[in-house]
C-alpha cells in the first residue's frame, strides 16, 4: 500500500503490499533503488521470519450472525445491499425484498417487497437516526413474535382470504420515525416510512438505478437524489403518497399529461425531477453528508462534491446545488475499463463519535459519554470528513464550510473548500471503508487472485441480473491501518460461504460507532421477569464468550488459514443450544464500536476485544506474567474462567411476597455475584501464577522464579510444594529470601530446618542472617543446635575464625 501526496500526480503501476507490518510507504523516491545483493536478501528474509515468529495479539473478535437473521435467506434469497444505523439494520436482497431488523437483538420489524429485481442501494432519513431513549424502549417495544411479521405483499394465509392482512404495529418513537429509500436495477426508487406502511412512494426512472440518497430532512422536503446507468444525477422532490409514478426526465419515454403538468407544479403532484449533473458515465454511489450541507457522488470520471440547498443563509442562496469539487479517478492501468465495474464505497464520518485511540496498536474501549447527535451535537461551522474507497485507492477528504471571504476576497461569499488529506493505494479491491478512530482506517479488502488479469471481467459467468459468479475468488480480509505510522495494524481473514464465486461488489461493511447514550440502571429482579437470562448475559458477557477460542485471527502472524470457526468456545463453556445463539447477541450488545460485514449469504460482526479476550489470548500464548498482572489490575477479567455458577442466570432463593422481599433478594444476589467474581479472580491468579512459575523453572530462571513465589503463592500447601522443588534442585539461595514467616497455618518446621541446615555448613553469614530474621518458634531449636554443634566439632571450623564466632554466637542465642 502506498501513501500518495494529494498534490502530486498519480504514478503508473499498482503498489504491492509488503509482507511485514510496514503496510504503507511513501512513493517519493525519484529514482529506482539499486538491486539488492544476495546477503541483503538473506538478511531481509531473516528479519521477516523473526517478525512472523512473534505473533501479534488480535485487535478484533468476531461472531457469525447468519443464523440470527436467517429469515433474510429464505427461498434462496441473498443480500445485495445493506446499511446499519442507530438501532436498525436494513438489508436489501436480490429478490427485491427489504428487511428491517432491530439492533442488537435482530428482531424482524418489517419485511416488504419493494422491487422486482436486485436492490442496489439503501438510504434512510434522518441519518443517523436517534437512539432509543431507554433500554425498555429498545427491548419492550418489539414484543410481538417474529413469525407474526409478514411481508405486506404476502397474502393472508388464513381460511378467510377476504380479511386484510394485519401488519405489525411499530410504535412512533423517535428512533422508529425514519424513512427508508431503496433503489434497484429494475429502474425504481421506493421510499417508505417505517411506522406507516401507507406512506410510500414508488418512482420509475426507466434505467437501472444504482444509488439513492434521502435528504436528511426528507420528512419535510420530500427530496432525494438518485443516479444509475443513465448517467444523470437526479433530484426528486414531492410525489403523491401511495402511488407509482414515472420520472419526468425519463429518456425516451412518453410521460403522461399528469406527469408533465406535475413537473410544472400544476395538476396532480406526482413529483418533480431535476437533473443536477450528467454526461460522465454511470453513477454508482451517492451519499448525503451528515449535516445535510453537502452531497457526494461517484461516476466513471471521479468523485464529485456539491453544496445542497440545506442550511444556506439567504446571502448564499446562489450556492444551492452548485458543485464544489471534482477529484479525478486514478490514471492507472485497468481504470479506464474497470471504473464502472468497481463499486465505490463512501462514508461520511462523524469525528465526534470516534474512539480516541491513543495507542493505534490496540483499540481501547471508551467510557460512555453524553450523546452527540448529528443534527444537534455538531458544530455547524466545523469541517466534515469523507472517506472514499474505489478500486484499490482510498481518499480521505476534508470539506470546509464557506462564509465571508477574507484578505483579497473580503466582502465576497465563499461556497466552501475541499481538501484531499490523504490518498492511499492498496493491493486489493476495496469492498468497504470507514474510520474506527481518527488515525485508524478500516478496510474490507477483496484480495485479487494471482492469476487475475485484465480479462477478469470476462471470466465472470452467470445471468446479467443477480450475482455474477466468479470461480477463483479468495476470502476477504478486514484490515486496520494506522494512518499516522503508515502501518497495517492487523489483517483478519474472514471465512464466508461460497467466497470463490463472489466478487468485490458482493461484500458490504457497516459501522456503528460506540453507543454513548447514558446507561440505564435496572433492577435485576425486574429483568428476570422479562426473559430467561438474556439481559444477565448482556450485563455479564464475559460468562458466555471467549473470542480467542471461537475466532482465529491471522493478525500480523501471516497465518492466512486462520478464519472464523464458530462454536468451540461455546461448547467449552457448557452452554445450551439457546445460549449459543444468545452469544452472538451478547457480542452485538457491547457498548463499543461494532463492524458488520455482509456477503450475499453471511453476516459477521466484529467488535473490539476486551480484557477477558486479552486474558484468554495471553494464557493461550503462555504469556503468564502479563496475564497475572492483568488479573491484578482487572479482577473482573477472571470471571469467564469460573465454572457453572457464572453461566447460570440468578434465581430468587425464595418466594418474593412483598416489595421488601423483592429488593432484599436482589441485594443478596448482587452480593453473591460479587463474591463469586472475587473468588474467581483469586482462583485464576493462583492458576496463572503457578503456570508462570513452571515456565520460569523450565527456562532455568530460578532467581526470578523465587521472586515470583513471593508474589503469587498464598497458601501453605503451595508454598511447601514449591520450596521442596527448589530444595531438591539445590536452589536455596533463590528461595530462602522469600520463604514466608507469617502465614497461617505455618509451614512445617522441617522446611526451615532444612534451609538452616544447608547454610550452617556452607554459608555461615547467610545462616546468621536467617537465624536473626526467623522467629525461633518456626523451627525445632534442638535440631538446629545439634547441627551447629556438629559443625563446631568438625575439622572444617578453626577455633577463633569468623565462622567459629558466628556459630558460637548462634549457639549462645539458641541456648
Amino acid at each position: 500500500m502506498e501513501v500518495v501526496d494529494p498534490k502530486a500526480s498519480e504514478s503508473d503501476g499498482v503498489g504491492l503490499r509488503p509482507t511485514g507490518r510496514e503496510a504503507i510507504h511513501t512513493s517519493a523516491s525519484p529514482s529506482p533503488e539499486p538491486p539488492a545483493s544476495d546477503e541483503d536478501h538473506q538478511s531481509a528474509e531473516s528479519d521477516e521470519e523473526d517478525e512472523e515468529e512473534e505473533e501479534q495479539e488480535p485487535r478484533l473478535k468476531y461472531a457469525s450472525l447468519t443464523k440470527n437473521i436467517s429469515s433474510i435467506y429464505r427461498n434462496g434469497d441473498a443480500t445485495s445491499a445493506f446499511m446499519v444505523a442507530g438501532d436498525k439494520m436494513i438489508v436489501g436482497t436480490h429478490n427485491g425484498n427489504i428487511h428491517v431488523l432491530s439492533v442488537p437483538y435482530f428482531q424482524v420489524l418489517r419485511v416488504y417487497h419493494a422491487h422486482s429485481a436486485t436492490v442496489s442501494s439503501i438510504s434512510i432519513s434522518p441519518f443517523p437516526p436517534p437512539l432509543p431513549s431507554s433500554r425498555q424502549d429498545a427491548f419492550g417495544r418489539y414484543s410481538g413474535d417474529d413469525n407474526s411479521i409478514k411481508s405486506r405483499s404476502t397474502p393472508q394465509k388464513s381460511k378467510d382470504s377476504s380479511k386484510a392482512q394485519q401488519l405489525p404495529i411499530i410504535p412512533a418513537t423517535p428512533s422508529n420515525s425514519i424513512y427508508i429509500a431503496s433503489s434497484s436495477i429494475d429502474g425504481d426508487v421506493c421510499v417508505s416510512s417505517l411506522i406507516d406502511p401507507k406512506d410510500v412512494l414508488l418512482r420509475n426512472f426507466g434505467r437501472p438505478v444504482q444509488a439513492v440518497a434521502l435528504s436528511p430532512e426528507y420528512k419535510n422536503d420530500r427530496a432525494y437524489i438518485s443516479g444509475g446507468l443513465a448517467g444523470a444525477l437526479i433530484l426528486t422532490t414531492g410525489g403523491r403518497v401511495g402511488t407509482k409514478s414515472n420520472s419526468t426526465v425519463m429518456a425516451g419515454s412518453a410521460t403522461n399529461t399528469s406527469n408533465w403538468l406535475g413537473s410544472l407544479g400544476l395538476g396532480v403532484n406526482n413529483g418533480k425531477d431535476t437533473v443536477l449533473h450528467s454526461g460522465e458515465g454511470a453513477i454508482t454511489t451517492i451519499k448525503w453528508s451528515l449535516s445535510g450541507k453537502y452531497v457526494m457522488w461517484v461516476n466513471e470520471e471521479g468523485i464529485k462534491i456539491m453544496r445542497t440547498n440545506l442550511h444556506l443563509e439567504s446571502a448564499d442562496s446562489e450556492f444551492a446545488w452548485k458543485r464544489m469539487s471534482h477529484i479525478d479517478r486514478p490514471n492507472r492501468p485497468m481504470w479506464e475499463e474497470m471504473a464502472s465495474v468497481w463499486k465505490p464505497r463512501a462514508e461520511w464520518v462523524d469525528e465526534n463519535s470516534l474512539d480516541v485511540d491513543d495507542n493505534p496498536g490496540r483499540l481501547q474501549p471508551q467510557p460512555h459519554l453524553s450523546t452527540t447527535n448529528s443534527s444537534n451535537g455538531r458544530n455547524p461551522n466545523s469541517a466534515e470528513k469523507l472517506v472514499v474507497g474505489w478500486g484499490g485507492t482510498v481518499w480521505i477528504i476534508n470539506i470546509f464550510p464557506g462564509g465571508s471571504g477574507t484578505g483579497k476576497d473580503v466582502g465576497e461569499r465563499k461556497i466552501g473548500s475541499v481538501e484531499v488529506a490523504s490518498i492511499l493505494r492498496t493491493d486489493c479491491i476495496i469492498s468497504g471503508v470507514s474510520l474506527c478512530a481518527p488515525n485508524l482506517l478500516l478496510v474490507l479488502s477483496y484480495i485479487i487472485p494471482e492469476d487475475d488479469n485484465d480479462e477478469s471481467k470476462a471470466k465472470q459467468a452467470g445471468p446479467r441480473r443477480g450475482i455474477r459468479h466468479r470461480r477463483n475468488g479468495l476470502e476477504p480480509e478486514l484490515r486496520l491501518i494506522d494512518i499516522e505510522t503508515k502501518e497495517e495494524i492487523s489483517a483478519d481473514t474472514l471465512s464466508v460461504k461460497k467466497y470463490q464465486t463472489l466478487s468485490a461488489s458482493d461484500y458490504h461493511v457497516g459501522v456503528l460507532p460506540p453507543n454513548r447514550g447514558p446507561a440505564t440502571t435496572v433492577q435485576r429482579g425486574a429483568l428476570e421477569t422479562i426473559g430467561t437470562g438474556l439481559w444477565d448475559a448482556t450485563r455479564y458477557p464475559t460468562r458466555l464468550f471467549n473470542s480467542a477460542a471461537s475466532i482465529r485471527s491471522s493478525g500480523s502472524s501471516g497465518d492466512k488459514g486462520s478464519s472464523i470457526r464458530g462454536g468451540s468456545s461455546i461448547n467449552s463453556l457448557g452452554l445450551s443450544a439457546s445460549d449459543k445463539q444468545a452469544k452472538e447477541l451478547v457480542i452485538a450488545a457491547t457498548g463499543g464500536i461494532k463492524i458488520f460485514i455482509h456477503s450475499p449469504y453471511d453476516c459477521v460482526i466484529a467488535v473490539k476485544r476486551g480484557i477477558v479476550d486479552r486474558l484468554a489470548w495471553l494464557n493461550s500464548h503462555e504469556k503468564y506474567e502479563e496475564a497475572w498482572e492483568l488479573i491484578v489490575q482487572h479482577p473482573e477479567a477472571a470471571v469467564a474462567t469460573s465454572e457453572r455458577a457464572e453461566s447460570m442466570p440468578p434465581t430468587p432463593t425464595k418466594l418474593q411476597t412483598t416489595l421488601a422481599d423483592f429488593f432484599a433478594d436482589d441485594t443478596a444476589s448482587v452480593k453473591t455475584t460479587s463474591q463469586i467474581a472475587n473468588s474467581a479472580a483469586e482462583m485464576e491468579k493462583r492458576r496463572v501464577g503457578e503456570l508462570w512459575l513452571e515456565q520460569l523453572i523450565k527456562q532455568q530462571n530460578w532467581e526470578r522464579a523465587g521472586q515470583v513465589c513471593g508474589k503469587v503463592l498464598r497458601t501453605t500447601s503451595r508454598w511447601e510444594h514449591w520450596i521442596w522443588i527448589f530444595a531438591r534442585n539445590n536452589k536455596f539461595d533463590e528461595i530462602a529470601p522469600h520463604v514466608p514467616i507469617e502465614i497461617s497455618p505455618a509451614l512445617p518446621s522441617l522446611i526451615y530446618e532444612v534451609i538452616l541446615g544447608h547454610y550452617v555448613s556452607r554459608d555461615r553469614i547467610r545462616f546468621k542472617e536467617l537465624l536473626e530474621l526467623w522467629p525461633t518458634d518456626l523451627f525445632d531449636i534442638i535440631s538446629v543446635t545439634a547441627a551447629i554443634e556438629d559443625q563446631l566439632q568438625s575439622k572444617a571450623i578453626t577455633p577463633g575464625s569468623d565462622d567459629w564466632k558466628i556459630l558460637t554466637d548462634s549457639l549462645a542465642k539458641l541456648s
